[in-house]
Formats: C-alpha cells, structure tokens, sequence
C-alpha cells in the first residue's frame, strides 16, 4: 500500500529542528519584548529599595538586561536555554506580585507577545530546555 508523504504547512521555520542557537529569531524576540510599554517592570533587575523582600521570594532573579547581556556575550548555547530565563522572568513576576498589580498585569501581557512571538517565528513546539550544544556567536 503507498502511503502519501506528509505534507508541510509550505511555511519555513525560521530555526533548526534541533534548537540549536538562533542568533536573529532569538534578537527579534527580544527587541519586541523591550519596544513593548508593557516591558518597563522587567528591563532591570529588581531594587531592594522598592522591594526589600524580592530576593528572599525570587531565588532566580532574571530580567531583560541580563538576558541582552547572555545573548550578546554567547552564553546561550540553544534556543531552549533563553526560552528559559525569558520564561523565568514571567514566573518569577507571577511569584512575587499579586494578580491585581500593574508589574502582574504587564508581566501577562508581555508573556502573551511572547508566545505570540515564539509561534510566529518557528520555537513555539520548543521542548528540549536542558540541551547542550556547541556555543555559537551571536552577531
């Protein structure tokens, strides 16, 4: 019996299928996320001033900076590994502020670019977080 090949949405992904580094795809995600209104609460780390206690709740602080600092300087190895702190910039702001706040409210709306922007460009079916590669350049 012949069976029909599988057929492709005819759509390119822009990354590799084995998540290895996407130096522009990763950029764009990031430049969308900083240009939003939305970013504000994320783009440095967190003051003890205004919070005291943020660093006794969040054990893994992470924000936009730091990772335009890990993208430029290549210690992203993979796509999953900056899917990853990106992603823990929004779970550390879902565990420190409360739902009815301004930082909460913006931390949903920028998660929700976010997964729009994954999808858009290819790294949405992301699974592989923890996979180790060669580094690769990012310029």
């Amino acid at each position: 019996d012949w069976i029909p090949p599988k057929r492709s949405s005819g759509r390119r992904s822009l990354v590799n299928e084995d998540s290895e580094l996407n130096c522009p795809a990763l950029e764009t995600i990031l430049d969308e996320l900083q240009r939003h209104p939305a970013s504000w609460p994320f783009m440095r780390p967190v003051s003890k001033k205004i919070a005291p206690d943020y660093y006794d709740v969040v054990k893994k602080p992470m924000d936009m900076r730091r990772i335009r600092d890990k993208l430029t300087n290549m210690k992203y190895t993979t796509d999953g590994e900056f899917i990853a702190d990106v992603g823990l910039v929004f779970q550390n702001c879902e565990l420190y502020n409360r739902a009815h706040t301004e930082e909460y409210k913006c931390g949903v709306v920028l998660r929700n670019l976010f997964v729009k922007l994954l999808k858009e460009l290819g790294l949405s079916n992301h699974t592989d977080l923890r996979k180790e590669t060669n580094k690769k350049k990012c310029q």
